[in-house]
């Protein structure tokens, strides 16, 4: 089983990544970002979408155990759960835990050291297994994204829990599919998510584009940014976007090679090296294998090439010098993948059997727009 309980330590919401590299937009993504519960109760209303639906509290009756919150920790003191510390300030920064329980996540509430007249507390039923999760994007060019047979983190934050398979899908606009890997059942899931998204009516099109500023594609899907839960049979909505279309690029671009349509010339290594295109442009340079214990002492130049079982926000440095990102997990629509398209640097994430493949010091050429890794 996952020790969920950490995997937030540095893996901070993808608002957060884009403010730590000055992104241009980050304040309106973080905006965006603290307000899709609200969005997601409005689809819930019009449409009948299901989310992860909040109980929200002012932390400063959180913190007073007030007779409002003293019952509430009594009920659900031993579920899990993800709690948030969300301010009402938009400059201030964002907590939050996952997968311990609600009894434990008190520790972890007076450790933050908020102002609790600042925030609010927002307490989620969390579950240790999925069926399925999702992450996607829908546009007028076509349906991309990911599907894991677990947690959805693992794809949020690229760990790929071993034994899992994360699978890349894209959807064209004429109704024909890709997959890296396919599986009947991923791909089920995914069309059972996708109808959930069709408005038929154009008068609750003409509302939700009133009151969310929502669009369409030409067969009346929502567009938009997208994370789903299958947990335990019931299928949760976890995130709808309105921002991030416009800034992950889109499925053709992300992913022109798919797995199966691949030749397999002579690249140098055995076995050859490729995994998912998540940032177009080639580069060659000098492997530098980095680690979270490497970090504070490794020797990184400009320009060369970032090699990891995944990132964090630990790795921002070396990520902003890299003259290319590759690592043996994440995923496509990752934070740390759409934070290197948004710096510019080529990556490629899920390539199998890289650390056993490269050492510090060799040379190669890593091509962004198909995922291949090529010894020099």
């Amino acid at each position: 089983m996952a020790d969920t309980s950490l995997v937030n330590e540095h893996q901070p919401s993808l608002s957060e990544w884009l403010e730590a590299i000055g992104h241009a937009r980050a304040r309106e993504l973080r905006e965006e970002d603290l307000h899709k519960r609200d969005r997601l109760e409005i689809l819930r209303q019009r449409i009948g979408l299901d989310y992860d639906r909040v109980t929200k509290f002012p932390a400063i009756d959180f913190y007073a155990r007030t007779s409002d919150v003293q019952p509430f920790i009594d009920e659900h003191g031993h579920d899990l759960c993800a709690l948030r510390l969300v301010p009402r300030d938009p400059n201030l920064p964002k907590y939050r835990t996952r997968g311990r329980t609600l009894n434990d996540s008190l520790d972890w509430l007076e450790a933050c050291g908020i102002d609790p007249t600042k925030y609010a507390v927002e307490f989620v039923e969390h579950s240790d297994t999925a069926q399925w999760s999702t992450i996607f994007v829908v546009r007028h060019d076509g349906v991309f994204g990911q599907i894991v047979d677990g947690l959805h983190y693992q794809l949020t934050q690229g760990n790929i829990e071993e034994g899992r398979v994360a699978r890349a899908f894209m959807l064209n606009p004429d109704g024909s599919w890709r997959w890296s890997e396919h599986s009947a059942g991923a791909q089920e899931h995914v069309e059972e998510i996708l109808r959930e998204l069709v408005v038929e009516s154009a008068e609750m099109r003409q509302q939700l584009a009133h009151e969310l500023g929502a669009g369409f594609t030409a067969d009346n899907r929502l567009i938009g940014y997208f994370e789903t839960l299958l947990w335990p049979t019931k299928l949760l909505f976890i995130d709808y976007n309105r921002e991030l279309p416009h800034l992950v690029g889109s499925g053709p671009d992300l992913a022109p090679i798919w797995y199966g349509d691949r030749s397999e010339p002579d690249r140098g290594l055995t076995p050859p090296l490729f995994g998912t295109p998540s940032a177009r442009g080639s580069h060659r340079g000098t492997v530098r294998v980095c680690s979270p214990e490497k970090l504070n002492f490794m020797l990184f130049n400009d320009g060369d090439i970032l090699v990891a079982d995944n990132t964090d926000v630990r790795f921002l440095p070396f990520m902003k010098r890299a003259g290319a990102i590759v690592t043996e997990r994440g995923g496509m629509l990752s934070h740390a993948a759409i934070t290197a398209r948004e710096l510019g640097v080529p990556c490629v994430v899920g390539v199998k059997g890289l650390l056993a493949a490269l050492q510090d010091g060799m040379l190669v050429e890593v091509d962004g727009g198909t995922g291949v890794i090529t010894r020099l």
